[in-house]
């Protein structure tokens, strides 16, 4: 047995006498005196007596007492009694007047003093009927709203199957689209390949300016900024396919609409479209149209602008991101301008740092854009096409503060 267990019975052995052992005079006449009634009838006893005690005329004048009584007793009988009367049945008599008295007394005091009480009970009574009539009422609330409740939960369940089955007529018909979208793309590089074959289309074309800028949210989704200036060669260029690729880290986008693709032409008094010409979840080519054709030594310029959703979410997981570039340019990139910037709230700061070509007057320096956002600027110039064999990459880390 636990120590705990045995206190636990000492205790219960300690109370278990004062319920089950028989009250001794003693103990019943303390709790008689404990209970409050008692004082009412023992105040009754008290005062009675005090009369007695403060009448000493009455007790001295016992005799003409006992005279009155005597008259009064020999007139209730026919024929009159005569005799004397005894001090006993004086005593009864005074027994039986104060026991009257001492219990008319008690009732009295009794129902003043249980008056608040059954004013009391009277309310409880009231408050207890009153409380069932109003526990009928929410009983019957109760089974309405039972009821309703059933209607939702039915009407829920219906929403529920009608919301299922329109998600799977919408997955059937997103499958349908991705199906038809994917035979558009095969069909568009068929087309580019056979209209435009590469090695003479677009012969001679150099890039003569090159803008780039990455704006890293907090949450590493990009916002991402191409700015070309393109003079056509030998031939004149009618369309050039853009590349758009992330690493495995990134967040998957199914279709060009999930980066929020757009195409701008900054020159004047000419168009530029796209079409899909691959669509991987994470490598995307989009063949740009001119319009008109860019002619021989003519320059056009185009801004390529895309937001991708956790695209670089490989700096949070490994703590750096290539940013590779690859141009095939007949000659000289004059001016080229990588920028990466960072909102505040990642909890770290952006390092940068070339990892390709060496280019020529290349400079790595701190930057903030109009949006106060810090990071860096890679620039260089005269790039030459020789040097272009190699890819133009910078590696970005990111350091927690």
């Amino acid at each position: 047995m636990s120590a705990d267990a045995g206190k636990q019975l000492d205790h219960d052995n300690k109370e278990l006498p004062d319920v089950t052992e028989p009250r001794g005079f003693g103990q019943r006449l303390a709790d008689f005196f404990k209970k409050p009634e008692s004082f009412t009838l023992l105040g009754s006893i008290t005062l009675f007596c005090g009369l007695l005690w403060f009448g000493p005329e009455i007790i001295e004048k016992f005799k003409t007492v006992k005279e009155v009584l005597r008259d009064f007793l020999a007139g209730a009988f026919e024929p009159h009694a005569t005799g004397e009367i005894q001090p006993i049945a004086i005593a009864l008599a005074m027994i039986v007047l104060g026991a009257l008295f001492t219990s008319t007394l008690y009732s009295i005091i009794t129902v003043l003093a249980t008056r608040s009480l059954r004013r009391n009970y009277d309310t409880a009574s009231r408050n207890e009927r009153q409380l069932g009539f109003d526990l009928q009422q929410v009983r019957s609330e109760r089974d309405q709203l039972k009821g309703v409740l059933s209607a939702l939960e039915a009407e829920r369940d219906s929403l529920r199957s009608e919301r299922l089955q329109a998600q799977q007529a919408l997955d059937m018909a997103r499958d349908r689209l991705d199906a038809i979208l994917s035979e558009t793309v095969r069909s568009v590089s068929r087309i580019r390949r056979q209209m435009f074959p590469s090695a003479v289309h677009g012969k001679g074309k150099t890039f003569r300016k090159v803008q780039i800028s990455y704006l890293i949210s907090n949450d590493f989704s990009v916002e991402v900024r191409r700015r070309y200036t393109i003079r056509a060669g030998d031939t004149a260029l009618h369309l050039w396919g853009i590349s758009v690729a992330a690493s495995s880290d990134a967040l998957p986008a199914s279709n060009f609409a999930d980066i929020e693709f757009q195409l701008l032409a900054r020159s004047t008094g000419s168009e530029v479209v796209y079409l899909p010409a691959e669509n991987d979840r994470l490598n995307k080519t989009a063949c740009i149209f001119f319009l008109p054709a860019v002619q021989p030594g003519e320059e056009r310029e185009i801004e390529v602008a895309y937001r991708w959703p956790g695209l670089l979410l490989g700096l949070q997981k490994k703590g750096w991101e290539d940013i590779i570039h690859t141009f095939k340019s007949a000659g000289t990139i004059e001016e080229f301008e990588l920028e990466v910037f960072l909102e505040d709230g990642t909890g770290g700061q952006l390092g940068c740092y070339e990892t390709g070509a060496k280019l020529p007057s290349a400079a790595i320096s701190a930057a903030t854009n109009d949006r106060g956002w810090r990071g860096w600027r890679y620039s260089g110039k005269k790039i030459p096409p020789e040097l272009l064999n190699d890819d133009i990459a910078a590696r970005v880390e990111w350091k927690r503060s």
